[in-house]
């Protein structure tokens, strides 16, 4: 099973963008839509340019927590003096259906990556909070 995360923008609500999130490592997995607000997303997306600058830097973002909807937290921070970096990866699936206990699932887990691959994804993540970016992916390995 391959360690990875990944991010798809889907539908658009006001200022609310809906994100399907996934990920796994190490047989832990999970995945997710929940609603973020688009303005502080766009501002995470741009922290994590160069990231990291120095090595007690983190830099984390949390769709807000809610007891009716799904939703998830990243954090990342540099791992060594190589310039790895820890994701951690936190993701609430509540599944909330009329005349039916609501189900909640939660999963959490990290993996380490190096500065270049989350280059690449900081790049291809900009394109999921963008215009007209339904169905736009960002895609983030584990270091391997």
């Amino acid at each position: 099973m391959m360690n990875y995360l990944e991010l798809e923008s889907l539908s658009e609500v006001d200022d609310m963008l809906k994100i399907h999130i996934s990920g796994s490592s190490n047989g832990f997995s999970g995945m997710a839509n929940a609603y973020v607000n688009e303005q502080d997303f766009q501002v995470f997306c741009e922290e994590l340019s160069g990231f990291p600058k120095v090595m007690e830097q983190t830099a984390s973002f949390n769709s807000g927590e809610n007891e009716k909807l799904s939703y998830f937290e990243l954090t990342f921070s540099c791992k060594d003096k190589a310039g790895n970096i820890l994701v951690a990866i936190s993701i609430h699936e509540i599944n909330s259906y009329i005349n039916s206990p609501t189900k909640r699932f939660s999963s959490q887990f990290e993996f380490v990556t190096e500065p270049a691959e989350l280059d690449r994804f900081q790049a291809s993540l900009l394109h999921v909070c963008g215009p007209e970016s339904v169905g736009n992916k960002a895609r983030l390995n584990a270091k391997t």
